[in-house]
């Protein structure tokens, strides 16, 4: 049986144990906290009843692909014949290079190493490597079970080779293996930051309140409100994106003052009980009558259309039909973003996004010349 080992057992870890096994694979799953990795079972066992429930699977098959799971506390009880390790630990680089270090220690030659990082760059977590050709960034998303886009990521090193085994893996794993440039962020994060930055800007100007925004999203019938999300994933994980992404491509990327100071008072979401919103009762309570048109759910498309150009402008995918096949797979977007650009309206975006940079007093914000050229 082949075999693959996932380093980690968060929700990310536990998730790509998960559809390594249903997908035939005996998985190795370390953490060194063995409460974590109890958590991690349970939470596997509960997801794959739920499919057999939903008859995504056979409800026989559980049990096997369960069985198909192997916890370990250390990295060495778990590689000998691993045709790949998957790293998916919090977003942490001295942390991620020491686990590196360990992984290729133990594994074989012709065995590929991939991080699941967000936003990390693969060249700069390759240093050290004594063989950076088989490391590359394979970022799934959240929940890995239901989301079908996997952004495959060459650094400066990666060879062709790898980059072929990484596209089988995906394909074996049922998913949708888009190769991309190494650049912050990649393709979907790069993408969806403005929207968080206008938001956070939002609020912080007096112009809207939370509530307001996700009530506004949630009354178009999406199941989440933008920063419900936020305080879901928890403001402490955004915060290292965005400090990241502001020291890659700009301060202008970076978090403002309001999103620090929860962050820096504890409040980092539902983890802790309280972010942006209370979370005693287990959910955020949001008032869907108290809504807002000052900055309206179609605006934070806008923000990502003008995004993704910039994408396209750097050369980070090779069509923009990668970038719609990224975001309809992974956040459930069903229309993609350039789906949504003929829709809204060429013009209307570039009057937006001028009218967002005046408004904020941020370059990028401004439209792109990528936009105000495109003809498709």
């Amino acid at each position: 049986m082949r075999e693959i080992t996932v380093v980690g057992a968060g929700d990310m870890g536990h998730g790509i144990a998960e559809v390594s096994a249903i997908a035939g694979f005996r998985v190795f799953l370390v953490d060194i906290n063995e409460e974590i990795l109890k958590n991690a079972v349970k939470n596997i066992r509960k997801s794959l009843k739920k499919l057999a429930r939903k008859k995504k699977i056979k409800k026989d098959e559980v049990k096997a692909i369960e069985d198909r799971i192997i916890t370990r506390t250390k990295i060495d009880e778990a590689l000998n014949n691993s045709e790949i390790v998957f790293e998916a630990v919090s977003e942490n680089q001295k942390l991620k290079r020491k686990i590196f270090s360990e992984i290729e220690k133990c594994i074989p030659n012709d065995s590929l190493i991939a991080s699941n990082t967000s936003y990390f760059s693969i060249a700069e977590l390759s240093e050290g490597f004594n063989h950076p050709e088989r490391f590359l960034g394979m970022h799934f998303f959240n929940p890995v079970v239901l989301m079908k886009s996997l952004e495959i990521i060459k650094g400066k090193h990666t060879s062709k080779k790898t980059i072929e085994k990484a596209l089988s893996i995906a394909e074996k794993l049922n998913k949708i293996g888009i190769v991309v440039k190494d650049s912050p962020g990649f393709v979907v994060n790069r993408v969806q930051m403005p929207t968080q930055i206008l938001l956070c800007n939002a609020v912080e100007k007096g112009m809207i309140t939370p509530n307001q925004i996700d009530a506004a999203m949630k009354n178009m019938g999406l199941p989440m409100g933008a920063f419900e999300v936020m305080d879901y994933s928890g403001l402490d994980v955004s915060l290292h994106g965005l400090e990241y992404m502001s020291k890659k491509l700009g301060p202008e990327y970076g978090p403002n003052q309001w999103f620090v100071d929860l962050v820096q008072a504890g409040k980092l979401g539902k983890k802790t009980g309280e972010g942006i919103y209370d979370w005693s009762s287990g959910r955020a309570n949001i008032d869907l009558t108290d809504s807002t048109d000052k900055i309206k759910p179609i605006d934070l498309m806008i923000v990502q259309i003008n995004e993704g150009m910039k994408v396209l402008e750097e050369e980070i995918v090779n069509s923009y039909k990668d970038i719609d096949l990224l975001i309809k797979n992974g956040t459930g977007n069903p229309m993609g973003i350039f789906g949504l650009l003929k829709s809204i309206g060429k013009e209307k975006i570039i009057k937006r996004c001028k009218e967002f940079a005046q408004m904020f007093g941020l370059e990028l914000f401004k439209p792109t010349k990528k936009l105000r050229e495109w003809t498709n």
